[in-house]
């Protein structure tokens, strides 16, 4: 009876080892279960809603709704649509790892009198933007996924095309992909 254990027992840990090893040679990243193809393309549709969050929320006030007639020094707007810092910023860090991001809201956001205040303040966009595209996996740990991205420009005056390449990040934090390193490319 012990021998059927053992031999039970030692056929998982093969039926595991094989199907490491299949996993492996068609090219998954990590224990990730999915393919560098699979990532580059989950890469790129986090890559965009990091631009779109990262721009919503650090490059524009609309991010928040705001009472103008209730303000503090140095510029504060009383924000009413959070009631907490931690509130105003959970969407943020639902895209954005906070051990990689943790400075991004400095300076931004401020309680008072138990009131949430932000500045607000818009900039434009890069005109000549014209994309992003993620274009590969360059490196891969078990918590840490590099990809090479690439941004086209078009002068809107002459036409002239330009590329810019950048490296983007996916960390692992609190059991979820998160965006690491990012570079606003507009």
């Amino acid at each position: 009876d012990t021998t059927a254990a053992g031999e039970t027992a030692g056929t998982t840990e093969t039926t595991a080892a094989v199907t490491a090893e299949a996993a492996a040679s068609q090219g998954t990243v990590g224990d990730t279960g999915m393919t560098e193809s699979e990532w580059v393309a989950q890469a790129q549709q986090m890559y965009e809603k990091a631009a779109q969050t990262y721009y919503t929320y650090l490059c524009s006030s609309s991010g928040f709704t705001y009472d103008t007639e209730d303000t503090i020094a140095d510029d504060y707007v009383r924000i009413t649509s959070c009631d907490t810092l931690e509130d105003a910023e959970a969407p943020y860090y639902a895209v954005f790892a906070k051990s990689a991001h943790a400075s991004d809201f400095d300076g931004m956001l401020e309680m008072s009198d138990d009131k949430l205040y932000g500045r607000m303040g818009d900039r434009g966009a890069d005109i000549s933007y014209v994309s992003s595209a993620v274009t590969a996996l360059t490196a891969s740990t078990s918590s840490q996924l590099t990809f090479a991205v690439t941004s086209s420009y078009e002068d809107p005056e002459d036409g002239s095309a330009s590329t810019k390449e950048d490296t983007f990040t996916l960390v692992l934090e609190d059991g979820s992909w998160r965006v690491g390193q990012f570079t606003m490319p507009y």
